[in-house]
């Protein structure tokens, strides 16, 4: 309650000092713009994934404080600088970043639509942006000096995906040939900035109607289920009905992210197979503030939507209805539970020449997308997060049911999704995983022919 009337206050202040031609913010507000650092030692975080896969150095590192210094106010531009706590830490800056891409949008498409225009902002919050700035591109500024300068190699910073201002910070170096986590720390993005952020990324006109769902945004609020027109979203120039292949009665491979997250997976215990999740007795640790895992607050789902596919889905050849008009394709699955309760999985805005030809075993390396509208991926590189505004990104992903009201996915427990295509002779089949609540693991594979 606390979180959300200091919100408030700050978007009275908003709304009343911002205007749609904000002035530039003097140099010497990064001394404002500032966030103390927390970090958690195995005892207060002992759910914690990265534990099985740190770098060896892991620990002997330390980071006080973050600032947020602005270049160009007026653009969102600002430098982030990260300090050390001690000489053998590093003084880590990254330079010239804009913010506004990471702070939750309504694309300009659906500003006129109040329940796409708050399911778009709501699940840019609660879903994770993870940005990584790997050691040689011009964005990223570190202090060579120190011992965790000298063995860094790739700094991420995340806004996770709880709520307003809750961001973390990585610091990563070589171990056994990959990169490894050497440092992990907690921050509160300052919120009179972030909501100074989200009036320039959205617009008075947008508060005015819509300024409840920023305060939505200091803690969670259930979004009504009401009927979605994906028309609002996109034009269809053709569908066509596609054979749905399951191979739901295998395990996914137990690499990479879903080998560190076995951990947190509380039921079933042993599962053999994805089906074997596909209940609604299914639990996972939860993810709780300030960006932990937890197990003793186990968080359930509704998988039994999932039990069985339909034998046909569809594929659709769409028109976006961005300023691009994006040529895209859109995929639908129907899926029923024992009692006859129909959900529908629908992702559009898709470019199915950027989806990546992989075989199953690198299922982990495959599309990773996250369920909402204009959403980013849960992890990119700075410059794959420039490439589509949110502005103006036709990607959606949704849950529905068989009247075509809007599912929440948090409820429900996906996530998002995993995308890649067949190699060589399966080029044109199209490999579709559902990624459970917090992507502990993988509850479906579907094939369809493309």
């Amino acid at each position: 309650m606390m979180r959300t009337s200091l919100l408030s206050c700050i978007l009275v202040f908003c709304l009343h000092s911002c205007t749609s031609d904000p002035k530039p913010v003097p140099e010497t507000g990064c001394q404002w713009n500032r966030a103390e650092i927390r970090e958690l030692t195995d005892a207060e975080y002992p759910d914690n994934p990265d534990i099985s896969i740190r770098h060896p150095r892991d620990g002997a590192f330390g980071h006080s404080e973050v600032q947020f210094c602005p270049v160009d106010s007026l653009k969102g531009i600002y430098n982030i600088r990260i300090l050390p706590d001690s000489s053998n830490s590093a003084t880590i800056e990254l330079l010239n970043i804009n913010l506004l891409e990471m702070i939750p949008t309504v694309p300009t498409y659906i500003t006129d639509n109040e329940y796409m225009a708050e399911i778009a902002v709501i699940n840019q919050q609660f879903n994770r942006v993870q940005v990584s700035f790997k050691k040689g591109v011009p964005e990223l500024r570190v202090d060579s000096t120190s011992e965790e300068g000298q063995l860094i190699t790739k700094v991420d910073i995340a806004k996770n995906c709880l709520y307003a201002g809750l961001w973390e910070v990585f610091t990563f170096a070589k171990h056994d040939g990959s990169d490894r986590p050497m440092y992990h720390g907690w921050f509160e993005f300052p919120l009179e900035l972030y909501a100074k952020l989200f009036v320039q990324r959205n617009g008075e006109k947008y508060l005015d109607g819509y300024k409840k769902y920023l305060l939505s945004l200091a803690s969670w609020v259930n979004v009504k289920n009401e009927k979605i027109d994906l028309k609002t979203l996109r034009r269809v120039s053709e569908t066509n009905s596609v054979t749905v292949q399951s191979f739901n009665d295998v395990m996914y491979p137990m690499k990479g992210d879903r080998k560190k997250k076995k951990k947190n997976i509380i039921y079933p215990t042993d599962p053999t197979s994805m089906q074997d999740f596909l209940t609604d007795a299914t639990l996972f640790a939860n993810f709780l503030p300030p960006g932990v895992y937890d197990r003793r607050d186990p968080r359930k789902g509704e998988y039994s939507r999932f039990q069985k596919v339909a034998p046909t889905g569809f594929l659709r050849k769409t028109i976006s209805n961005n300023s691009q008009h994006d040529a895209c394709s859109e995929v639908e699955l129907r899926f029923e539970n024992p009692k006859g309760v129909q959900t529908k999985l629908v992702i559009g805005g898709l470019n199915l020449d950027k989806i990546p030809a992989k075989p199953d075993s690198l299922v982990n390396d495959a599309y990773q997308m996250p369920l909402g509208i204009a959403n980013y991926s849960f992890g990119q590189s700075y410059s794959d997060l420039l490439k589509v505004s949110s502005k103006d990104n036709p990607y959606f992903g949704m849950l529905l049911d068989a009247k075509d009201t809007w599912l929440n996915n948090h409820d429900v427990g996906i996530d998002g999704v995993m995308l890649h295509k067949g190699e060589g002779a399966d080029a044109d089949k199209l490999h579709i995983w559902l990624l459970s609540f917090e992507r502990h693991a993988l509850v479906g594979h579907y094939v369809i022919k493309i």
